[in-house]
C-alpha cells in the first residue's frame, strides 16, 4: 500500500514569510489598532488562531478582545496575504517540485497539513503551483492542535481512497519542532528539514526519524521506498 506523506507548507515547501509579515501587520492595524508582525514571536509550526492569541498576549491586548475579534482576524490576515502573494512571486525551496513528481510518479497518496487557514494555502500552492501534486488539505483556521490536524487528514485518506492508514503508513515532513512532535501520537515516520527557523540541533532534541538540510537531499526518496 502507498504511503500517506503529509507536508507541511511554510519553510518546508515555501518561502512566504514577507507575504505573511505583511499580512499580520495590516490585519493587526485594522482588527486591534496595534502594530504587530509575525516575526514579533516564534510562529513556525503554530496554527494561525494561535498565532494572533500570542502576538495578542504579547502587544498586552485584553484576551477577551483577541477572542471576540478571532474570527475577524483570521478573515483579514486571509485576504491581506493574498493581495500581497498576488503582487509577487512566490519561492519554492530547493528541492521540493522534483521531490514531489517522484513522488506521484511512484503512486504515493501526498496530503498537506499546515497552521494556515484556507484562503493562504491556497495562494500558496496555486502560485508556487503545486496544487496539483496534493490530494488532501488540511488547514489550520479550524481551532485545534496539530496533532488533531495530523488526525484529520488521516481520516480524510481513508475515506477518499477507502483504506486505513496506521502509524508507520503515514509520513510527516516539516521544518517545526511541532512537526516533529504532531506525527509521534499518532506512530507515524517523521522527517524535519532545516530550511526553516528551527536549528538543527532544536530538531534534534525531538528525535524525527529523519533530518535532512532540505527536500533536495536524494536520501529523502530512498528513506520514503524503505519497506515499513
Amino acid at each position: 500500500m502507498p504511503k500517506l506523506i503529509l507536508f507541511d507548507v511554510d519553510q518546508t515547501l515555501v518561502d512566504a514569510l514577507a507575504h505573511h509579515n505583511v499580512a499580520y501587520k495590516k490585519a493587526f492595524k485594522e482588527v486591534f489598532n496595534v502594530d504587530a508582525k509575525l516575526t514579533d514571536i516564534k510562529f513556525a509550526g503554530k496554527i494561525v488562531p494561535n498565532i494572533i492569541r500570542e502576538l495578542g498576549e504579547l502587544k498586552r491586548i485584553p484576551r477577551d478582545v483577541v477572542e471576540s475579534r478571532l474570527i475577524k482576524a483570521i478573515e483579514r490576515v486571509e485576504s491581506f496575504f493574498t493581495e500581497s502573494v498576488d503582487k509577487d512571486e512566490m519561492r519554492v525551496l530547493p528541492g521540493v517540485r522534483e521531490l514531489l513528481e517522484k513522488l506521484k510518479e511512484r503512486n504515493y497518496i501526498l496530503g498537506v497539513v499546515t497552521g494556515n487557514p484556507e484562503g493562504i494555502t491556497q495562494s500558496i500552492l496555486e502560485k508556487g503551483e503545486l496544487k496539483g501534486y496534493f490530494d488532501i488539505l488540511v488547514y489550520g483556521s479550524e481551532d485545534k492542535s496539530r496533532v488533531e490536524l495530523v488526525g484529520l487528514a488521516i481520516a480524510e485518506a481513508g475515506r477518499k481512497f477507502g483504506t486505513k492508514f496506521f502509524g508507520k503508513d503515514v509520513v510527516i515532513v516539516g521544518d517545526s519542532i511541532h512537526d516533529i512532535d504532531c506525527g509521534k501520537p499518532h506512530g507515524s515516520i517523521t522527517i524535519a528539514v532545516t530550511t526553516g527557523f528551527y536549528s538543527k540541533e532544536e530538531l534534534m532534541k525531538h528525535s524525527p526519524d529523519y533530518l535532512f538540510k532540505d527536500l533536495a537531499d536524494p536520501k529523502i526518496l530512498e528513506v520514503l521506498q524503505q519497506p515499513k
